[in-house]
């Protein structure tokens, strides 16, 4: 739960200070607030956590809904204005998962996803996506002949540039590179490779309208840019840039404008998600070969 909580705060932060969408900070805290009821743990710990998120949530709100917000902020037992008080801050520790969920493909298309220990071995990845049951219906009358890949096959540590890594799509590009086993560096650090990636660039194809002419139904887009490198002439050669696009239809309900945004949240959280996925698929796709360290020192 301190897991869900941290990155509620790390997304609404960003959502408000360097977005200013406040329409999908309030649906993070909405999402928040229905994973915290279904948490049941009546423990003291528990009760802390409970508190830390209520906590949160009030804080994050109070900018956009402050009258209600300082009656809350009293009611959770503080005495002080709620406006006199710190914005959360964004714990790393809280951010370190055990368990990372990996995609499993078969002859390159997802048919499954499977959790494991963030420190599991291949074999037991491997064990796990055969164990999978829907994985075995497409492999039941196939022979494996290659197991898991990872990134540490070909690369031990990755520049990522263009992204924020604490938020966002850069967060969850960030989190699938690392649970491969590659150490993520950034600025002008040296890595074996260089990956620059813009963030997603958003749009919505109006597919229908309603008797008044209003869209009713469109279609999400999500788009990044994209390049890998091994050095820095090759990372200025922009034609190299690549494009991943991905889409999810939206119905839109007049009546539930709020509800509709937390959906459309929702469906550009899992297109990020399958982005970062479809990056980690390409750099697995990459040639094998040495290379040598290189810095970002001249990139702009």
């Amino acid at each position: 739960m301190r897991l869900k909580i941290h990155q509620t705060i790390g997304k609404v932060t960003d959502d408000m200070s360097r977005r200013h969408t406040f329409n999908t900070a309030i649906a993070a805290c909405m999402e928040l607030l229905n994973e915290l009821g279904r948490f049941a743990d009546d423990s003291e710990q528990g009760r802390a956590v409970m508190q830390e998120a209520l906590d949160a949530v009030v804080l994050m709100l109070s900018p956009i809904v402050p009258h209600i917000s300082h009656a809350l902020w009293q009611a959770l037992g503080h005495d002080g204005l709620v406006v006199d008080a710190s914005w959360p801050e964004v714990d790393e520790a809280a951010l370190v998962q055990d368990r990372i969920e990996l995609v499993v493909q078969v002859n390159g298309k997802l048919r499954g996803k499977i959790q494991v220990a963030a420190d599991a071995t291949k074999d037991s990845i491997e064990q796990s996506a055969l164990n999978e049951d829907k994985v075995g219906r497409f492999i039941a009358d196939l022979t494996v002949r290659k197991g898991a890949s990872a990134l540490t096959n070909q690369l031990q540590t990755l520049n990522l540039q263009g992204v924020n890594v604490f938020s966002g799509f850069g967060r969850q590009l960030a989190d699938a590179i690392e649970s491969n086993g590659v150490v993520l560096v950034q600025g002008n650090q040296k890595a074996d490779m260089i990956l620059k990636v813009s963030n997603p660039q958003r749009r919505r194809d109006v597919l229908s309208v309603d008797s008044s002419l209003h869209a009713r139904e469109y279609s999400l887009v999500a788009e990044v840019v994209f390049q890998f490198a091994d050095n820095l002439d090759a990372l200025k050669q922009t034609e190299s840039a690549q494009r991943l696009a991905v889409r999810r239809d939206l119905v839109v309900d007049a009546y539930d404008v709020l509800g509709s945004d937390y959906e459309a949240e929702r469906l550009n959280n899992e297109m990020d998600q399958e982005l970062a996925e479809r990056l980690i698929f390409r750099l697995r796709s990459l040639p094998a070969k040495s290379r040598g360290d290189t810095t970002l020192e001249d990139v702009k």
